[in-house]
C-alpha cells in the first residue's frame, strides 16, 4: 500500500512565535505541512538554497465559493542549505519521499526551533546533516491577477476616541488604482462596555491615523449617500486661489492622473484663472468648469466650478500647484456635490456597537451604486458618538467586495 509523505517546515527558532503570520504580509506561515504530492518542482536559488514550487495549498480550502485563490506556481519554500551541497540535499529528499521504508508519512525536512514552549533549549531538526535552516514559506490565501476581490477583516476599536467623527480603526489593505468599489458590510461581534458607541465606515485617498478625524467619503453608514432613494448626479467641485496670480506664475493639476498642460501667467490674474478653466472644460471627463465673477477688476475672480461630465462618476482632481513668480499663492480644491444622492446603506443608520446594543447588528452598503476609485483607497471604521472613557470596545468586522487588481497589504 503506498502511503503519502507529508513534510514538515517551521521557521521560526522560538516555538511560543509559531502563531502564524512571520512577515506580517498575510501569506507568510511560521510552519506547515503539506504532501509531498505538492511539490511542483525543486530548483537551486543560490549556492546555499533550495526552493520548492508548490501548487495552490489553499485552492480547495474553500471549494463552496468556487474560485481559485492564486495562480499555480505562486506557493514555495525556501530551504538554506550548506554551500555548494544543494543537489545533494536535493537528492536526499527525493528518496526520502519514495523511501516506502519510511512508513510513518512524516518527514520534518526543517524545524528551526531551539526554544520550547516552556523555555528550554532544544534541538533544531534538520533531515538531512546539510540542510542549514528553514527559509521564507510562501502560501497565497488572496485572490491575484484582475477581477473580482473579496476580503474581511476584524478590527477592535480604539477606546481613546473622544470625538464623533475620529478614525477608531483601519483595514489593513489598500485597493489599487482603478478599483471599482462593489460591496461592503459591517458587523458588530463584540459589544463596547461604553452605552455611546456606534461606528461608520469611509473610503478614503490616503491612511489616516486612529484618533484623528475621518477623511474622505462615509460608504457604510447614516450619512452614506450613494444611490438609494435618490439618483446618481454629477459631481460638482470648486478650486479656489487664495490670492491672485501674479507675472510669471505657473498653475498645474492632474485629472484623473493625468497632467493638463501647464498654464503660465497670461496678462492678469483673472485671465489666467480663465484658461485654467478653459482647459479643464476641454476634457472630456469635465461638463463644464466655470469662473465665479468676482466683481469687474482683473485680479479678484479665485472660483472655478467644475462639474463632472457623468452621473456617478467621481472626476479624481489633485496635485494643484502655484510655483514661479515673484509670489506664489495657493490653490485648495473642495467638493460641493457629491455624485451620490439618498442614503443608501441598508439599515440607513450607523452600525450601534455599545453595552446596550444587539450584537451581530449589520449595517450594509445597501443601493450603493458601483464607485470607480482613480487612486489607490484605504478604508477607516469612524467613531459616530463618543465613546471614550471606555475599558474594552467593540470588534467590528468589516467585508469589502471590489473589481479591479488584489489588494496591497499595508507594513504594520
Amino acid at each position: 500500500m503506498k502511503i503519502e509523505k507529508w513534510l514538515y517546515f517551521r521557521s521560526v527558532t522560538t516555538e511560543t512565535n509559531d502563531d502564524g503570520d512571520s512577515l506580517t504580509v498575510g501569506h507568510n506561515p511560521t510552519s506547515i505541512c503539506f504532501p509531498a504530492s505538492a511539490i511542483g518542482s525543486m530548483g537551486v536559488t543560490s549556492t546555499s538554497s533550495i526552493t520548492l514550487k508548490l501548487h495552490n495549498l489553499k485552492v480547495d480550502q474553500e471549494p463552496e465559493v468556487n474560485k481559485r485563490r492564486n495562480y499555480a506556481g505562486d506557493d514555495r519554500l525556501i530551504i538554506n542549505c550548506t554551500a555548494g551541497k544543494a543537489f545533494e540535499v536535493m537528492e536526499a529528499l527525493s528518496q526520502a519521499i519514495s523511501n516506502n521504508s519510511h512508513t510513518d508519512g512524516l518527514i520534518v525536512v526543517a524545524d528551526d526551533v531551539t526554544t520550547n514552549a516552556a523555555g528550554a533549549t532544544v534541538e533544531a531538526e534538520y533531515f538531512h546533516p546539510h540542510v542549514t535552516s528553514c527559509g521564507t514559506i510562501t502560501v497565497y490565501d488572496q485572490a491575484q491577477g484582475t477581477g473580482i476581490h473579496e476580503y474581511y477583516e476584524e478590527i477592535w476599536c480604539n477606546p481613546s476616541a473622544d470625538a464623533d467623527g475620529e478614525v477608531v480603526g483601519s483595514l489593513s489593505i489598500a485597493l489599487q488604482p482603478q478599483s471599482v468599489l462593489l460591496e461592503g458590510g459591517i458587523t458588530t461581534l463584540s459589544l463596547s462596555d461604553h452605552a455611546d458607541s456606534s461606528v461608520a465606515l469611509n473610503y478614503h485617498s490616503a491612511a489616516v491615523a486612529d484618533l484623528s478625524a475621518a477623511a474622505g467619503t462615509e460608504w457604510i453608514g447614516a450619512g452614506a449617500k450613494a444611490g438609494g432613494a435618490g439618483e446618481p448626479t454629477k459631481p460638482v467641485y470648486e478650486i479656489e486661489f487664495a490670492g491672485a496670480l501674479v507675472t510669471d506664475n505657473t498653475f498645474n493639476m492632474k485629472v484623473n492622473g493625468t497632467a493638463l498642460t501647464q498654464e503660465t501667467f497670461n496678462s492678469n490674474s483673472n485671465t489666467t484663472v480663465a484658461a485654467i478653466a478653459a482647459e479643464l472644460q476641454a476634457l472630456g471627463s469635465i461638463e463644464s468648469a466655470t469662473v465665479t465673477d468676482a466683481g469687474g477688476g482683473t485680479d479678484d475672480d479665485r472660483v472655478i466650478v467644475v462639474t463632472g461630465a457623468v452621473k456617478g462618476v467621481e472626476v479624481w482632481m489633485d496635485g494643484l500647484t502655484v510655483a514661479a513668480g515673484s509670489s506664489q499663492t495657493t490653490a485648495a480644491l473642495t467638493q460641493t456635490t457629491n455624485a451620490w444622492s439618498g442614503a443608501s446603506s441598508i439599515p440607513a443608520a450607523d452600525l450601534n456597537c455599545g453595552s446596550g446594543d444587539v450584537q451581530f447588528d449589520t449595517v450594509h452598503s445597501g443601493t450603493a451604486h458601483p464607485i470607480h476609485r482613480a487612486g489607490h483607497t484605504h478604508f477607516a471604521l469612524k467613531t459616530c458618538e463618543d465613546a471614550s472613557g471606555a475599558t474594552s470596545n467593540a470588534k467590528i468586522g468589516v467585508y469589502i467586495k471590489w473589481f479591479g487588481q488584489p489588494a496591497l497589504t499595508l507594513a504594520d
